[in-house]
């Protein structure tokens, strides 16, 4: 199947190129969710080899609703639902594509069956993750407002980095040591949401719910917020939408 033309008739239904993972085989288009302002729909095509011939010749889409329209859409901020039962599927649900004919025939089916798909997914989750999510959209929102973008990311952190304390420079140059990075070459971005954090979260976060700064995986609160946060400020396609498809985050 050529990903590139099933990328091109996707967007017509306004989607914009997310990003194309060269090593996970996964191709991600988004666009907003106009009846959940704050909320992004995607559509995940997912690559992989036949068991049988061994090419790259498995497919099987997915859609999904999230906070964030990029790398950073994990467990808590994204709901995601197979798309089941597309031509040549078999009992795993992935269609094996040998033929450019077949092919046609998937890409055209999910094609069909997006609108209604989306539109399923939206009723079921769509309410539930928006009120689930509330705080931390609201939260990310005011720590996004007080971040100041200079020339390069790389002087920004400079700068929060000389309004921190010294306990709080070591929660920022310890983060990548531990998997929370989710966004390609993108270290710097959760550096600056998680040093920001450290300025106003006294500001932003509700009374008596403090964060703990040393380790991400001991509050998924903080989790969370540095996927959301790291995500704005990486600049993932869609948070400034345009309508438009953009290229993808470098290294993808």
């Amino acid at each position: 199947m050529n990903t590139s033309r099933l990328k091109n008739l996707i967007e017509k239904q306004g989607y914009a190129l997310g990003y194309r993972c060269s090593v996970s085989k996964e191709t991600l288009l988004v666009r907003p969710c106009s009846d959940l302002p704050e909320l992004f729909e995607r559509v995940v095509i997912n690559k992989s080899k036949s068991p049988v011939s061994n090419r790259w010749n498995a497919f099987a889409a997915s859609v999904e609703l999230s906070v964030v329209p990029g790398y950073s859409a994990v467990k808590g901020i994204c709901e995601t639902q197979f798309v089941s039962d597309l031509p040549f599927s078999g009992t795993r649900g992935t269609s094996i594509l040998v033929e450019d004919d077949m092919a046609n025939i998937w890409e055209k089916a999910l094609l069909e069956r997006l609108p209604q798909e989306q539109a399923k997914l939206l009723k079921e989750k769509g309410q539930a993750l928006f009120r689930a999510t509330d705080d931390l959209r609201r939260a990310c929102r005011s720590y996004y407002a007080m971040f100041e973008r200079l020339g390069r990311l790389e002087d920004s952190l400079d700068k929060i980095k000389g309004q921190l304390d010294h306990h709080q420079i070591e929660a920022v140059e310890r983060l990548p040591r531990y998997p929370v990075v989710t966004i390609p070459n993108q270290v710097i971005s959760f550096q600056i949401a998680i040093g920001l954090i450290c300025l106003y979260g006294k500001t932003v976060e509700s009374q008596g719910e403090p964060l703990r700064l040393l380790d991400p995986y001991e509050d998924r609160r903080l989790f969370l917020r540095l996927q959301v946060l790291a995500s704005r400020i990486a600049g993932e396609i869609g948070w400034n939408w345009s309508g438009a498809p953009e290229e993808a985050v470098p290294g993808s």
